[in-house]
């Protein structure tokens, strides 16, 4: 996770999404690793990759309108805080 912290900041966004979903490999159970591993995937327009994260921690039963609105929140996260950290809005 570390690694992957280091190529973000370096704007290496392949290879921090590789090195955050190795992470997420080493805990699959854990949610906070495996959101963090579904943003890196989506800074590296990998979004088909993603979302198969992101379903690996919703609910069975949930319907698929809850799980697209997860996934709609997550996307809009990642773009309000892009566009806070680059100090300009898109």
């Amino acid at each position: 996770m570390c690694k992957a912290k280091i190529y973000k900041h370096r704007r290496e966004w392949e290879t921090a999404a590789e090195w955050m979903d190795e992470a997420r490999e080493l805990d699959t159970a854990d949610r906070f690793i495996n959101s963090k591993s579904a943003k890196y995937l989506l800074r590296a327009n990998k979004v088909e990759a993603a979302a198969s994260v992101c379903a690996k921690f919703t609910r069975v039963n949930a319907t698929r309108k809850f799980t697209l609105l997860i996934f709609v929140k997550l996307v809009n996260f990642l773009v309000v805080g892009r566009c806070w950290s680059d100090g300009k809005s898109k």
